[in-house]
């Protein structure tokens, strides 16, 4: 069965990339060769006009190690993302797409404009004549008036052959406007092998440190707490993708280097949903700071983990001492996973399993990233 992927796969974003990733690999081994709908950058953050702007902006307040951050971001996703086949909707091998699979991620926040103004596609809509088919998608916090204010979306949901969301508020909103199920289903990094996440990270030399993956401004009070912890302990703060110049070390986003991080850390704290994710899949003891975003909040919930939950004025000292139990997590996991293959097993339908599937393309290494960056530096001299 030849699958057609519809994701956000090239944003500059770890959750992002390795979704898909995971996807990719998981329907590779359940017989099908799946393939990834073009995605355009151009009105996207990740289009480089943006990317250039944004690296001028920190260069004019003289956020050097900022915009240098920012660069080789850039660059080392658009190398990694050539491990990702796509196809487009005028290439001869679309017509021989067989089925459509909507997800994963945010793909259904239609508060989004630019989601919204693509409903037809992630929703599935223009590709009517296939089975269409939802594999974990989230309508992150679209207020449910979004949804049931534009006959679109409820048209475009109840055309899918099979539906399935990551999140308990997804499940709400979808249930409501097509009157069938809609089970939850785990992240696709939860259905791939671990050893297979492990594959991706390079050595690094850290080990037992503090680490922060932390979308936007870090509050005084939060920086304070974490600032005392590694006063307390001993140990480095290391800020994982954002210049933050009071930390020991800050290191560039890039998702090979994001699953080392992750692994190697003694403490996490992070305020994401794919940082609180896997924090839960390597066991790292972390203090989560996402309580708002309900995709969080529902996975801490049905990990047995709220206690993880915490305000930017917390002491960590505790925390750090007591590291949560995971074997509720485990159990939850384990159970998730199994629900989850036996429906994209379903939805796909047995014509996708064929034993002639090809292996996933190898990901570019460390050393290529690092060989890339010398040669583009090199011809730009």
């Amino acid at each position: 069965m030849r699958i057609l992927i519809v994701t956000v796969y090239n944003s500059a974003n770890c959750g992002s990339f390795l979704q898909a990733y995971s996807l990719y690999r998981v329907l590779e081994t359940l017989g099908g060769q799946p393939v990834f709908l073009e995605r355009a950058l151009r009105h996207t953050a990740a289009a480089l006009p943006n990317r250039l702007r944004e690296l001028l902006a920190k260069c004019l307040k003289l956020r050097f190690a900022s915009a240098c951050l920012l660069w080789r971001r850039y660059r080392r996703y658009r190398l990694a993302q050539r491990v990702f086949p796509t196809v487009r909707e005028t290439d001869p091998a679309f017509a021989g797409i067989d089925c459509v699979v909507l997800g994963s991620d945010t793909v259904w926040n239609f508060a989004s404009p630019y989601f919204h103004r693509k409903v037809d596609t992630y929703l599935g809509t223009r590709f009517a004549g296939r089975r269409r088919v939802s594999y974990a998608a989230s309508a992150a916090n679209t207020p449910y008036a979004v949804f049931r204010e534009d006959p679109a979306i409820g048209e475009g949901l109840r055309a899918l052959d099979a539906v399935s969301v990551r999140d308990a508020y997804t499940q709400t909103i979808v249930e409501e406007l097509t009157g069938r199920p809609a089970p939850v289903v785990c992240d696709p990094t939860l259905l791939t092998d671990r050893a297979a996440l492990d594959a991706l990270a390079p050595p690094i030399p850290e080990r037992g440190y503090i680490l922060l993956y932390l979308f936007g401004r870090v509050p005084p009070e939060l920086r304070r707490r974490l600032t005392e912890l590694r006063r307390d302990t001993g140990r480095r703060l290391i800020s994982f993708g954002e210049s933050r110049l009071w930390c020991d070390r800050s290191v560039p986003y890039d998702p090979h280097t994001f699953i080392a991080y992750m692994r190697n850390a003694d403490f996490v704290a992070t305020n994401t949903y794919h940082g609180t994710l896997f924090a839960i899949l390597y066991e790292r003891n972390f203090a989560d700071y996402g309580g708002r975003k309900r995709k969080i909040a529902d996975l801490l919930e049905a990990c047995a983990l709220t206690g993880t939950l915490a305000s930017p004025g917390d002491p960590l000292a505790d925390a750090f001492r007591r590291p949560p139990d995971f074997a509720a997590a485990r159990s939850a996991i384990a159970q998730t996973r199994a629900r989850s293959l036996a429906y994209l097993k379903a939805a796909l339908g047995a014509s996708a399993a064929k034993p002639d599937a090809q292996p996933v393309r190898p990901v570019p290494s460390e050393q290529a990233f690092d060989k890339e960056e010398e040669h583009e530096t090199a011809s730009n001299t």
